[in-house]
Parts: C-alpha cells; sequence; structure tokens
C-alpha cells in the first residue's frame, strides 16, 4: 500500500530529531530488537563464541556506534556474513583450545577496529566503489554455503565429524538419516515458518517478525518436550535418543560474567596477522556495501557519510571486542526492517541497543529457554538466502561474464578463504576484461577529458574503457561537477563499461535528479549489451543483434498497432518517469520493459511490464508486474491512493483509520478502501462518472502524487493480452473523464 505525497521533510538529525520522532524510532527500534535478539545469539553461537559476544556487540552497536556513525536509519551488529571468517580464526588462533581461540580473536577484533578507525580518517570509504559486483556476490554466496554446512547439522541435532565445508555439505545426507527427532523437528518447524510466514498477505501478520515466532513456538515446543531435564526418550519403539539443556541457550544471569578480555599474545604470528586483515576487509567491504544499500532505501534519500561510518564502526568493534563481543557491520536486513517498520532518525539504533541490553539484564532466564534448533534454522535460512540458486540465474541474465566470476570466487572461497577468494574473483574480472579488448592503460586510469559549452552545460568524454578498477579516479574527477546541472557524459569514445561502472552510473544519475541536475548519458548507441540486462556491461562492436521477439512482446505489438500505440520491447533504466510516484518511496525501479505509450491533446499515456525492488542484499524483494501511468496533466490532480476494499480496511476503519466514503454512494464506499491528504478536493474529484468507470474496474489499485495517475492491479500481477486490452479502455475512459467532466470543474 503506497501513501501519497508531494514533499518529503527530512527529519532532523541529533536531539532535535530525538525530540521530533522519539515515538517513531522508539517502536522501530522495540521490532528490531526483538529480530536481533535470536539472530544476535545464532551468530554469535555459528562463529564458535559465546551467546553473549553477539549481545555485546549489538548493544555497542547501536548504544555507541549509533550516535557517532554517517548514517541515518541503520542498524549495527554481528552479521551472518562474519560467521565463517570468525570462526576460523577461532579455530586458527586457538591451537585447539576454543577459549584460547576465542580470547586471542577478540584481540585481532580489536586491532582491526583500529585499523577501521584509521581507514574512516584516510577516507578509504571510497573503495566500496572498487570491488566487482560479481565478485562481492559471489563471496557473500560461499559464506551462505558455509554457515548452511554449519548449522543444518545443528538444526537437526545430530553432530557433524567433517572439518572442511565440503566435507560438512557431504555429511547432510547421513544427518538427516541420523536426526534426533525432538531437536530435528524444532528445527524443520522452525524453517518452515521463516520460509511461509513472509507469504501470509495479512497486514498484520505481516507486522510480526518471523525470527520472534520462531524464538516463541521453539521455546513452547522445548517445554513441551522437557528439555530443560536431560533425558531419553524412544521414538516409534525403535531407537533412543537423548535430550537436555545442551540443546538449549546457555547463558551466564549476571551478565558481567559474560565478560571475557582479549589475549595479545599471539600478535606477532602469520595467523594473527591474517585474522586481523581478513576481519579488516571483510567487515569494511560489508559495512560498505551495507551503507550505500540502506542509502538506496532510505526513504528520505539521505546520505550516508562512508568514512565516518567506516571510522564509527572500527570504534565500535574495538570498544567490543575489549569485552568479548564480536565485530559489527552495519547490517543489512535489520536495516531494511527498521525502514519498514517507520524509523525516521539513528535513535531507532540506539533503542534497539538499550532494549537489548535492558532485556537481557533482566531476562536472561527467557534467553535460556531457546532452542539451539531454532537459532541454527535462522542461520540456515539467512545462508540459503545468500546462495540461493536465483542469484546464479540473475548473475547470468547479466552476462555469460558475470557468471563466470561468481562461480569462481565462490569455488575459491571455499576452496581457500575469504581473502583469497575474493582475490582470485577480482583477477578473473581483469582476465575478462582482457579479453574483451579493454586496453592494460585503461585499467587503473580513467581517460576522461571535459569541453565545457556554456555556465550551464558540460560535456565529458570517457575514452578507452569505464571499469570497476578505473572508477574511483573517474568518481574523483566527477566529484569537482556541480550536480546541479546539466553534464552529458559521451561514451562514443569507449570501447567496453563493464556492469559494475553502470551500476555506479545509474545511482550517479539519481545523485544528480536529487540536486535538481541531469545526468545524461550519449553515444551508448555504439556499445552493445552483453545481455538483455539494463545494467549489462556494454562493449564496442559494430555487430548488433536484433533479438526476436517473444510471444507476449508479438501480442503487445499487435495490441499496439490495433490502438495507435508505438511499442518498444526494450528494458528502459534511466529518464524513468516511474520513480518519482508514491509506490516508489520504499521501493526501487529496477526496470521497464515492454512499452506502449501514445500522446492524446500532449498527454502521456504508457503502459509497460515494471520489475521493482525492495529492500537491498538478502532481505531483497521483487515486483514484476504490468502498471499504466497517466503524464503531463495540464491542471493538478488531488493526490491519493484506492485499492479495493478488504476486511482488514473495515477493521482499520472501525478503528477510526479515514477512509474516504461517501454516503450519497455506499456501493462505491463499500467497494473501495480511498485515502488522500485533501479530503475536500477529493471528494470534488471524485465525481459519479468517475465512481463508475472505477466500479467497472473494481481489482486495480490507483494513486496520484498531484501529477500523474498510476494504475496497476492490486496483486500486482503481470498482465494477458485481454486484461492489457481491459487496461488501455480504463486508460481511453480516464482520459475522456479528464479532458471533459474534469475539465468542466476546473474551469468553473
Amino acid at each position: 500500500m503506497s501513501k501519497p505525497t508531494t514533499h518529503i521533510e527530512v527529519p532532523k538529525d541529533g536531539i532535535a530529531g530525538l525530540v521530533q520522532n522519539w515515538k517513531s524510532d522508539v517502536l522501530s527500534g522495540f521490532f528490531v530488537f526483538l529480530i536481533a535478539l535470536p539472530l544476535c545469539l545464532g551468530i554469535a553461537l555459528a562463529s564458535g563464541t559465546p551467546p553473549m559476544a553477539g549481545i555485546f556487540s549489538a548493544i555497542i552497536g547501536g548504544m555507541v556506534v549509533a550516535l557517532v556513525g554517517g548514517s541515518y536509519v541503520t542498524i549495527n551488529g554481528p552479521a551472518a556474513g562474519l560467521i565463517a571468517v570468525i570462526y576460523s580464526v577461532v579455530l586458527s588462533l586457538g591451537d585447539g583450545d576454543p577459549k584460547v581461540g576465542y580470547e586471542r580473536m577478540l584481540a585481532a577484533v580489536v586491532i582491526s577496529g583500529a585499523l577501521l578507525m584509521i581507514a574512516g580518517f584516510l577516507k578509504a570509504g571510497k573503495l566500496s566503489d572498487f570491488f566487482p559486483t560479481a565478485a562481492v556476490h559471489g563471496m557473500l554466496s560461499a559464506i551462505g554455503m558455509i554457515i548452511i554446512s554449519k548449522q543444518i547439522h545443528i538444526m537437526l541435532g545430530v553432530k557433524s565429524q567433517g572439518k572442511t565445508t565440503l566435507q560438512l555439505l557431504l555429511e547432510i545426507p547421513n544427518s538427516i538419516a541420523n536426526i534426533n527427532p525432538y531437536i530435528g523437528f524444532i528445527g524443520i518447524v522452525s524453517l518452515l515458518i521463516l520460509i511461509f510466514l513472509p507469504m501470509v498477505k495479512n497486514k498484520y501478520i505481516k507486522m510480526i517478525p518471523p525470527p520472534l515466532v520462531v524464538v516463541l513456538v521453539g521455546i513452547a515446543i522445548s517445554a513441551l518436550l522437557d528439555l530443560e531435564n536431560k533425558h531419553k526418550y524412544l521414538f516409534f519403539e525403535a531407537k533412543f535418543y537423548e535430550v537436555g539443556p545442551q540443546y538449549l541457550v546457555r547463558l551466564p544471569y549476571d551478565m558481567l560474567e559474560a565478560v571475557r578480555f582479549p589475549d595479545f599474545s599471539a600478535w606477532k604470528t602469520t595467523d594473527f596477522m591474517n585474522a586481523v586483515i581478513t576481519i579488516t576487509l571483510v567487515q569494511g567491504l560489508e559495512t560498505l556495501l551495507s551503507a550505500k544499500a540502506v542509502n538506496q532505501i532510505d526513504p528520505y534519500r539521505r546520505q550516508a557519510d562512508l568514512n565516518r561510518d567506516i571510522s564509527a564502526i572500527g570504534l565500535g568493534s574495538m570498544l567490543s571486542g575489549l569485552i568479548g563481543g564480536l565485530p559489527m557491520i552495519a547490517e543489512i536486513v535489520r536495516s531494511s526492517a527498521n525502514i519498514n517498520n517507520g524509523a525516521k532518525t539513528r535513535w531507532a539504533n540506539f533503542f534497539h541497543g538499550f532494549f537489548m541490553l535492558g532485556f537481557v539484564a533482566m531476562l536472561p532466564f527467557v534467553i535460556q529457554k531457546i532452542p539451539l534448533a531454532s537459532l541454527a534454522a535462522m542461520l540456515v535460512f539467512t545462508g540459503f538466502r545468500l546462495a540461493a540458486p536465483k542469484e546464479f540465474i540473475h548473475t547470468y541474465h547479466i552476462g555469460k561474464a558475470q557468471l563466470i566470476i561468481f562461480v569462481v570466487t565462490i569455488v575459491a572461497t571455499l576452496a581457500t578463504d575469504l581473502l583469497k577468494g575474493i582475490s582470485i574473483g577480482i583477477l578473473t574480472k581483469v582476465l575478462t576484461h582482457i579479453f574483451y579488448g579493454v586496453p592494460l592503460s585503461a585499467f587503473f586510469r580513467s581517460w576522461v577529458s571535459i569541453k565545457h559549452e556554456n555556465k550551464d552545460i558540460y560535456h565529458i568524454f570517457v575514452g578507452k574503457a569505464l571499469i570497476f578498477s578505473n572508477y574511483i579516479p573517474f568518481k574523483n574527477f566527477f566529484s569537482r561537477l556541480p550536480k546541479d546541472k546539466h553534464v552529458i557524459l559521451d561514451f562514443s569514445e569507449a570501447v567496453f563499461v563493464d556492469h559494475t561502472a553502470m551500476e555506479h552510473l545509474y545511482y550517479l544519475r539519481e545523485d544528480f535528479t536529487k540536486a535538481g541536475g541531469v545526468l545524461e548519458l550519449a553515444g551508448m548507441e555504439n556499445l552493445a549489451p552483453v545481455s538483455d540486462h539494463p545494467l549489462a556491461a556494454r562493449i564496442s562492436t559494430e555487430k548488433h543483434k536484433i533479438a526476436k521477439l517473444a510471444k507476449r512482446q508479438e501480442m503487445l505489438l499487435a495490441l499496439a498497432q490495433e490502438n495507435d500505440y508505438t511499442f518498444s520491447p526494450q528494458k528502459v533504466l534511466f529518464d524513468s518517469k516511474l520513480k518519482s510516484l508514491p509506490f516508489f518511496l520504499h521501493k526501487s525501479l529496477r526496470y521497464e520493459e515492454n512499452i506502449l505509450h501514445k500522446h492524446i491533446n500532449k498527454v502521456h499515456l504508457q503502459i509497460s511490464d515494471i520489475k521493482a525492488r525492495e529492500g537491498a542484499q538478502i532481505s531483497l524483494k521483487f515486483y514484476h508486474f504490468t502498471g499504466l501511468l497517466i503524464s503531463d496533466l495540464p491542471y493538478k490532480l488531488p493526490s491519493f491512493y484506492m485499492e479495493k476494499e478488504s476486511l482488514i480496511h473495515r477493521m482499520l476503519d472501525s478503528d477510526g483509520f479515514r477512509d474516504i466514503d461517501f454516503v450519497e454512494h455506499p456501493e462505491f464506499s463499500k467497494n473501495f478502501f480511498l485515502q488522500g491528504k485533501d479530503e475536500d478536493e477529493i471528494r470534488k474529484f471524485f465525481t459519479v462518472k468517475l465512481m463508475d468507470i472505477f466500479m467497472k474496474n473494481p481489482d486495480f489499485h490507483v494513486e496520484s502524487d498531484g501529477e500523474s495517475l498510476f494504475i496497476f492491479h492490486g496483486e500486482m500481477l503481470v498482465l494477458s493480452d485481454k486484461e492489457v486490452q481491459n487496461m488501455m479502455s480504463l486508460g481511453d475512459a480516464l482520459l475522456q473523464y479528464l479532458f471533459v467532466e474534469r475539465e468542466e470543474f476546473v474551469n468553473q
């Protein structure tokens, strides 16, 4: 459900922001705490450390880093992406003793935090633009596989014997065959909740965090199975199994008892230095990527100070390591939940840490009832989302070379470690660029020149290639240009633009748009995309392939010809009028394709298949549907949104939720939920004629931002040929209304 808006007031920061938004931030912080608590416990246990190590990290990440960091709605704390790193460090530094390995790992975290603080002061935030997308995603997918390989055995109540990731994965069939039925039941039920609960469309059920449900259900089942008392049980009179407190979280009643201090005795060893470098690299890289992702989904479009963020994360990790906590990052899943729950400022992160501290200090006995299988199920679910098959399919759609880099990075990471894996992935990226004909002179130097045509237009020429490794000098050059001007970026002299650079250009254009300027890409017609993905790499070639139309596209072409529309099958990412609509306040447009459009009396009517996304990284959710946009109207419309009324809407209405009803038209009011800011203007706009148009099309969601109308099926479907024809008829009827009946109203 999207609410109309014509102007977004950016929340204040600091103490003023607390005074202005404390209610929404307290509420969001509480919801995020409910999500974060079980995840922090699970991440710590999976990392080979005491459960309080994750709690300490979240408390400091919320109550300290939130106040000094450069982000606004980011949640800081331990992350699944660091599990593989910390677990391997504990093993390598412990010499067979987990306690020694844990305390030496804390020393590595403290030094790593100091290095990150220095890196932030040295403006290392720009390094986030260097790492190629496919290699980073490959590293994250490998981390997902490592998490699954370790946690699925715990979820099933079986102790694994394997040491490497491959050995652990090969052990999965054996663990399934030897499952502890009570423990496995808890783990499987927990996993099913995580999979199916988000599919429930009820608005109120969606407000309940699935991890919280997993914990509550897990505690209830463990109580029924009496896991707090060690005992054996006979399952189907076939075999005896043992259960007991060893399958529950172990936590001291006094959190001060959990404090541990770092052991720096191994600081001269090679293993220790490798640990510091790996923690610093992965922690810094994940923080930068997550902070940039949060920038993209922040409804107020605020930009984090990445350098300040790196330093703050470094400070937080130092403090965490000094008392026995894990390193932390800007965590994307919890940050997405924070935004979706209405957080306005950094104080939501602070309150998330505050609630964490209060709960653990006063109610540790509740945590001790949580089954380890429930926490393991959460991590298996997280690991699968990182390494899901759709990631391979999505990468293949971007280009075959991207898939090669992605797979090589995964294999190299699993075979060696994260540091070597990402390095091999970057090397593979370099080799593919050489194969595509990128000259060696373009790898670390950006060949750009400027022609300043007048005070308002800058013409920039890009020579040779724009790729991941020369984007930082390119961005340094570009940062000197005013973003409120018209800049033409000309690629007519370039031979190659890679996928990573295309992604950066997309967000760079958004920065210009927000600042009131224009970034125009020219010369792209000389570069052929290597796939039909809108952000695919571009290579100079005269052999542009003419793609054969798919059956749906042939149908749309026929409809266009029959109804005087122009049809364009290509994916369009830049210059879309959709991005300013209320629907995209919490979502971002990936692309639109199969575009049918026409102009009537200068008004633009467009029907297109739209791909949008919400969230980022593993919290990413995609939408694919057909939408109708009516824009360039000669007068202002009232801002509103309307959709088919449901039982939930009626419950909301009885609670005082403002559904605009028309007493004299009860049938319309019964069928539609209508809401908007200026009720008087909306009532004037909704005449009997307009109500009749929508009564004939009851399944459509309709919203207005004051400048245009946006319409799509309430279930967000890609429409069939008959349904597209109906949408065309709806568009024609609305245009007739807007230019006859509405025009008469305007002229009164």
